[in-house]
């Protein structure tokens, strides 16, 4: 975020600024497309320059069918795996790197404490999923004859967050809900999350 790129240039404009020389090179990297917001894989940025981004990622698309290869070329971008190899790092040359970052939770606030110092992020899985169910009317299909694909989801929703919360340190969000064809008066056929 904006935070992770503003402190990082404030504390190489202030050395530059007091004279003060480090005994080692400063890089400041500013990271896209970490989270997988737009686009269906995560650590996009970072992959690059740990030599690990898949070439299959280019023609993932977003919601609206652009793919990374285009988004990359509109910002002005290559978008070639030729220009992302050539970010590639090599780790020998490090001694490590430092993330400045916001807290996304309420942890430190609940602590009041002004700062914290991550150990460690938990990791990662993403899944996607449909339930068919059977569509019709909502308000001449009784109760017992239904097979609503929603109801379904809320089910499977609910038991993701009873498992996370039983075991420590864990968290499950289904963060995308989708009823195609959705109407007011009809019961979901489908439902994609």
């Amino acid at each position: 975020g904006r935070l992770g790129i503003l402190v990082p240039m404030l504390v190489v404009r202030e050395l530059h600024r007091t004279g003060r020389r480090l005994p080692f090179d400063l890089e400041v990297v500013g990271f896209a497309e970490e989270e997988g917001q737009r686009f269906p894989a995560t650590f996009l940025a970072s992959s690059a320059l740990v030599g690990r981004f898949d070439p299959a990622w280019l023609d993932q698309t977003d919601a609206a069918g652009i793919t990374l290869r285009d988004a990359m070329q509109a910002a002005g971008l290559p978008g070639t795996m030729e220009a992302i190899s050539a970010l590639r790092r090599d780790p020998a040359r490090y001694l490590g790197l430092v993330e400045v970052h916001i807290e996304q939770g309420p942890v430190l606030d609940s602590l009041d404490l002004p700062l914290g110092i991550v150990t460690s992020i938990n990791g990662s899985r993403r899944y996607t999923g449909e339930i068919v169910g059977l569509a019709s009317h909502a308000g001449t299909t009784p109760m017992g004859q239904r097979r609503d694909a929603a109801a379904g989801v809320a089910e499977l929703i609910l038991f993701c967050e009873q498992r996370a919360a039983a075991v420590p340190d864990v968290v499950a969000t289904v963060g995308m809900l989708e009823v195609p064809s959705g109407s007011i008066n009809v019961i979901p056929g489908r439902c994609r999350f």
